[in-house]
């Protein structure tokens, strides 16, 4: 499976056991990519980077 990096534009050699809310690091750009979706075409966004909660 191939899709596009959502940062760089890179393509990317994807695994076909790929899930849902898989996180994996771009070969190019070296920045955390996320599966949003998987079907005809797979939906791929930027991972969200962690927060503090400040002990909320």
């Amino acid at each position: 499976m191939k899709a596009n990096c959502p940062i760089c534009d890179t393509s990317l050699k994807l695994s076909a056991d790929l899930i849902e809310s898989e996180v994996f690091e771009c070969v190019d750009c070296h920045r955390k990519i996320v599966v949003k979706s998987i079907g005809k075409k797979i939906e791929l966004e930027e991972a969200p980077g962690v927060e503090e909660d400040w002990g909320e």
